[in-house]
């Protein structure tokens, strides 16, 4: 009576030679980001209507900010509708950066904080589908094509909140199929609190 055989796959060495591709893919869309910044394409980028919506374009926030500091009220017209801590956290990052990488350092780390979620998302449905016997993604390229996506890559670089919102949603299912209530509530609440633009 011998021990019934256990068969031997190479699926994880071509899985991981595999997700080298993702990676790269995944760093030349942060690499995007972070030349469109350097080369200054912000200022241009938040104007395109396509990219970033007038009322949580970098301007207004630069805007508010500066109302905020003579001490008048940035809510007082129309012109800005963001959420006053997202004024408060981004607006002295934005305020007076030069149009580049600085200003676009909140957006990118944004961005990236969703694919992190992502991630954690992809992985536990790869867990899931193993169980189920089905043929899982891959995490790893799930993330690249988020971060490789050229509609995220000209929104961050646009500087454009919508980068905290997905960040927000992302962070918000991943608590939930982690099973982890407080994150799930974290990032739904913060959704909510940065609402639709």
């Amino acid at each position: 009576a011998h021990p019934p055989r256990v068969r031997r796959t190479t699926a994880p060495r071509d899985m991981r030679s595999h997700d080298r591709g993702a990676v790269a893919l995944a760093a030349a869309g942060v690499l995007a980001r972070v030349l469109l910044a350097i080369l200054g394409w912000t200022e241009s980028a938040s104007e395109r209507l396509e990219l970033a919506s007038p009322v949580d374009a970098l301007a207004r926030i630069r805007e508010g900010h500066a109302l905020w500091g003579m001490g008048q009220s940035p809510y007082g017209g129309s012109a800005l509708h963001a959420p006053p801590l997202y004024l408060a956290l981004v607006g002295p990052l934005v305020a007076n950066a030069p149009a580049g990488l600085v200003a676009s350092v909140p957006f990118i780390v944004a961005d990236l904080v969703a694919a992190a979620a992502i991630h954690r998302v992809a992985t536990a449905s790869t867990r899931t589908a193993d169980a189920a016997d089905a043929s899982p993604t891959s995490p790893a390229w799930t993330v690249a094509l988020f971060l490789a996506n050229p509609f995220s890559i000209a929104s961050c670089a646009a500087a454009s909140s919508a980068g905290f919102r997905a960040a927000a949603l992302a962070v918000s299912l991943a608590g939930a199929v982690e099973g982890t209530p407080v994150v799930a509530g974290a990032g739904v609440a913060a959704l909510a609190y940065l609402g639709d633009p």
